[in-house]
């Protein structure tokens, strides 16, 4: 029996945690499809899709990477080997990028399945993860966004801009009035004028004290000259009454 194979690939909104955790959550995995799904998440666990319509076992797990299952529906022929679903997950810009590898597909049935998966799980994770992303982000719609009180907001931040300004005045009048304080600064002019003052009094003082020592050696010389002289004569007078 001929078998046939198919290729699919399409960038989703999520991480590739998010996608791997979603495709192997039975939950999760029944609101992308919209119909009942049970999962279990470990290798060698059974997978029931679309209320027990597709079906198979998980072959290999690589958390946020690779899923690798057996799948078969009520539509394969009797005695039809199960296909082989591969699921790749590749981080990229804008999301990751999601590749489905299905092969063993019976002959004939290809395209039903293109269609399946495009239409029950790629656009459904496309939608999910977009709108999970908005809210997470907190987009709003066209009409919140003309309800979003902007004004509020900014009042707060001029006040505190007007503060500043004010404390940046002050240092700028503390530095006009440094100067002011600094006009003491010629008492060096004040301690010079003494200096001048003092030099003629001190030489003032040494002309008298100089002065005085030569008036009084020229008296104290013509005093004792003649107390020297008297005696002198007086001896003299004993030798003129010599005899005649």
């Amino acid at each position: 029996m001929a078998h046939e194979s198919l290729s699919l690939s399409e960038l989703i909104p999520a991480t590739e945690e998010e996608i791997y955790a979603a495709w192997l959550n039975s939950e999760t995995h029944a609101a992308l499809t919209g119909d009942q799904a049970s999962i279990e998440p470990v290798i060698g666990g059974r997978h029931s899709t679309f209320g027990g319509y597709a079906q198979g076992a998980i072959v290999e797990l690589q958390p946020g990477r690779r899923i690798v299952q057996t799948w078969r529906t009520d539509d394969f022929p009797e005695g039809s080997p199960d296909s082989r679903l591969e699921l790749t997950l590749e981080a990229t810009v804008g999301g990751t990028m999601l590749t489905l590898l299905h092969t063993d597909i019976p002959g004939g049935q290809s395209d039903n399945y293109r269609d399946g998966w495009v239409k029950y799980y790629f656009d459904p994770l496309k939608r999910f993860f977009g709108d999970k992303r908005n809210v997470t982000a907190g987009a709003p719609d066209d009409d919140t966004d003309v309800d979003l009180p902007a004004p509020a907001p900014a009042a707060p931040k001029k006040k505190p801009a007007a503060k500043l300004t004010a404390r940046a005045k002050t240092p700028v009048k503390a530095a006009a009035q440094a100067p002011v304080k600094a006009k003491p600064a010629p008492k060096p002019k004040r301690s010079a004028k003494p200096k001048a003052k003092l030099a003629p009094r001190s030489a003032a003082k040494k002309t008298k004290a100089k002065a005085k020592p030569k008036a009084k050696a020229p008296a104290k010389a013509a005093s004792k000259r003649p107390k020297s002289a008297r005696p002198a004569r007086a001896k003299k007078r004993p030798m003129a009454k010599k005899k005649r």
